[in-house]
């Protein structure tokens, strides 16, 4: 069986990009031997994630005070070194880069993708193929950025797409004949529930702003969040559950949280460390209004009523794909009575459209047995 080095966001603190690299690790070693690889490396991984808030902060700084570009110096340095050194004590006859979304930037001057062109580098100088299987890509904040990402395209055995807005971002006339469009792989998962220990609550996911939002004014977003969950416990009579797929936002959830049950709203905060817990949670909710991406993709695989809060192109893209976009909220623009009316409104599930997007996932898997033969 030949090795392949599967790459992807394992060991993430979201339980959304956990559930992507599962299913694409459980497609791929029916051909493969699989190494597995983090997107930004396995070499302490634990310290870096405990020390990013940190060094998010001295960056800062130092773009302040124009030393911006000595860090990047640095960081280019240093990464590219590391990825040589743990990529050459491994031995593997391609590569495969899963699902989620890997191609994008943050900001301006952010240089994200870096991480994945040092790891490209280094296969191509050792002449080892890869591919890019069931990705999302974007956004991208200059041509630079853009340009860079179709770079890395180009020179790939084959590239696939999760939605046809990631596929259109990328897409150039010289790589055509080698870009498809697929679905993402969660979108494929046999979910079961065989835990659930709670039901009749309305689940509430709640992303932390801090991480997205640049011009706005926080706390007014806060109060206007809060008030909302006010009004639909009230409404509704019912318990609230706040919670998230990823540790990321639980700084702003514990927030809301002291304010809601200092108001004396009937409300948890629930903390799921597992993907299990995920879909336990998910499935005894009676309604789920949820940002991340596969909450909401779960959501509609457990034929949950529900809606999205939209934050970004990503969660536009799903909720298009899934014929819902009466059901999804600017993330910005929310209130109580959009939310309202849409809770009263029951959705009417088209299994043949379910249908439609496994089979363009189980087109990708053929693709990548394809692969396997013609390295």
């Amino acid at each position: 069986m030949k090795k392949c080095l599967l790459i992807s966001y394992f060991y993430s603190d979201n339980l959304g990009d956990i559930c992507i690299s599962n299913k694409i690790e459980s497609e791929v070693k029916k051909y493969f031997e699989i190494t597995k690889y983090h997107i930004n490396g396995n070499i302490n991984i634990e310290k870096r994630k405990k020390n990013a808030h940190k060094k998010n902060k001295i960056i800062t700084i130092m773009r302040k005070i124009k030393l911006g570009f000595l860090y990047d110096f640095y960081s280019k340095i240093k990464i590219k070194s590391r990825v040589n050194y743990e990529l050459s004590k491994m031995s593997f006859d391609c590569a495969i880069f899963g699902g989620g979304n890997l191609l994008f930037e943050t900001t301006y001057n952010s240089k994200y993708i870096k991480n994945i062109e040092n790891i490209c580098n280094f296969l191509r100088k050792h002449n080892i193929p890869y591919i890019f299987s069931s990705i999302g890509a974007g956004p991208f904040f200059n041509k630079a950025q853009k340009a860079r990402a179709i770079r890395l395209v180009s020179n790939s055995f084959y590239s696939s797409f999760r939605d046809e807005a990631s596929y259109r971002l990328l897409y150039d006339d010289s790589n055509k004949e080698k870009m498809y469009i697929t679905s993402d792989p969660v979108l494929s998962c046999n979910i079961t529930t065989n835990r659930v220990k709670k039901t009749n609550y309305i689940l509430i996911n709640i992303i932390n702003i801090d991480l997205f939002f640049n011009n706005y004014d926080k706390e007014k977003m806060v109060k206007k969040l809060i008030d909302i969950i006010k009004q639909i416990s009230v409404s509704r009579c019912k318990k609230i559950c706040i919670f998230s797929s990823d540790k990321a936002d639980y700084p702003l959830l514990n927030v809301i949280y002291m304010c809601l049950n200092k108001d004396g709203i009937d409300v948890e905060l629930e903390f799921i460390e597992t993907v299990q817990d995920l879909f336990d949670l998910i499935s005894g909710a009676d309604f789920i209004i949820a940002s991340r991406m596969h909450s909401l993709i779960i959501s509609y695989l457990l034929n949950k009523e529900f809606l999205s809060l939209s934050w970004s192109e990503k969660v536009n893209s799903f909720m298009n794909i899934i014929e819902m976009n009466e059901r999804n909220i600017k993330y910005e623009d929310v209130s109580f009575d959009d939310i309202d009316s849409l809770m009263d409104k029951k959705i009417v599930y088209n299994k043949k459209q379910i249908e439609k997007l496994r089979k363009l996932y189980k087109e990708e898997v053929e693709r990548i047995e394809s692969f396997e033969r013609n390295i």
